[in-house]
C-alpha cells in the first residue's frame, strides 16, 4: 500500500498492512472536516495488479484553542466619571460547542481590586474601575477567561488600560516636561525680583543725581517804599 497525494506529508500508511496513521494532532478548525487521501493497493503477482482508492478522514472537532481577546482602545479617567468602560470580546477557534459563553474572572490579588470585569454577553465583557481614584499610570490587567468546551480551556489575557486625569471632554491631560535649559519656577522669581531691585537702583541714582547738579534760587528781597505823590 503507498498514498499518492498527500502532499503535506500528514499521514502515513504502512505497506504490508494498509493501516493509515497521522503524523501529528489535526486541528478541525484548521484542517477542515475532511481530508481525502488517495491509496494504492498493489498485489506481489506476475504481472502486478494494482487499484486506487479514495480514503476520506473525518476530523472530529475538540476543544484545543486556548481563548483569545481584542479589545478598544480607550482610557480611564482618575478620579472615576460615570459610565466610563473598556468593552474586550473574546474568541477561540473551536466551534461553537467547545467555545462560548466565556467565563471571565479577575485575579485574586488585592493590589488589583480596584478593577471589576463584568460580562456583557457569552463573547463579550467590560472592565471598570472598581473604586473612586486610581493613580495615572499605564496599567497591564490580567484577566482569566475559560471557555465553555467539555475540556475548559483558560487562558490569561493582559489588558493594556491608560488611566489620566482628564479635561472636560474627557481626553487625557497631557504633562509637559521642563524644557532644557529653561529656568525653574524659583529661579524665574529670583530673576524677576533681581531685576526689579537693580532697575529701582538706578531710578534712586538718577534721581539723586538731577537733584544734585539743579541750582537751588535764591529768592531776591526787595525794600519796598510808600508810593509818594508827585503833585
Amino acid at each position: 500500500y503507498s498514498i499518492i497525494n498527500d502532499s503535506r506529508k500528514w499521514f502515513s500508511i504502512q505497506e504490508n498492512s494498509g493501516l493509515i496513521k497521522v503524523f501529528h494532532p489535526l486541528d478541525r478548525e484548521e484542517f477542515g472536516h475532511t481530508y481525502r487521501l488517495q491509496v494504492i493497493a498493489q498485489d506481489t503477482g506476475d504481472p502486478r495488479l494494482s487499484a486506487t482508492a479514495d480514503v476520506t478522514i473525518h476530523i472530529l472537532g475538540v476543544n484545543n484553542n486556548v481563548p483569545l481577546e481584542k479589545n478598544t482602545n480607550e482610557n480611564f479617567c482618575t478620579p472615576k466619571r460615570e459610565k466610563q468602560r473598556l468593552i474586550f470580546q473574546v474568541w477561540d477557534k473551536d466551534s461553537v460547542r467547545n467555545s462560548a459563553s466565556f467565563k471571565f474572572r479577575p485575579p485574586n490579588d488585592a493590589s488589583l481590586r480596584q478593577w471589576k470585569v463584568t460580562a456583557l454577553n457569552g463573547t463579550h465583557a467590560y472592565l471598570s474601575m472598581a473604586v473612586q481614584y486610581i493613580e495615572p499610570a499605564v496599567q497591564n490587567v490580567p484577566i482569566f477567561i475559560t471557555d465553555d468546551g467539555p475540556d475548559p480551556q483558560s487562558k490569561q489575557v493582559l489588558l493594556r488600560v491608560k488611566v489620566c486625569r482628564c479635561n472636560t471632554r474627557g481626553h487625557c491631560k497631557i504633562d509637559v516636561d521642563r524644557m532644557e535649559g529653561m529656568p525653574t519656577l524659583s529661579s524665574a522669581l529670583g530673576i524677576i525680583l533681581g531685576t526689579m531691585a537693580a532697575i529701582g537702583i538706578i531710578l534712586i541714582i538718577i534721581f539723586c543725581h538731577l537733584t544734585i547738579s539743579t541750582p537751588h534760587k535764591r529768592k531776591e528781597t526787595r525794600d519796598t517804599f510808600p508810593l509818594q505823590s508827585t503833585a
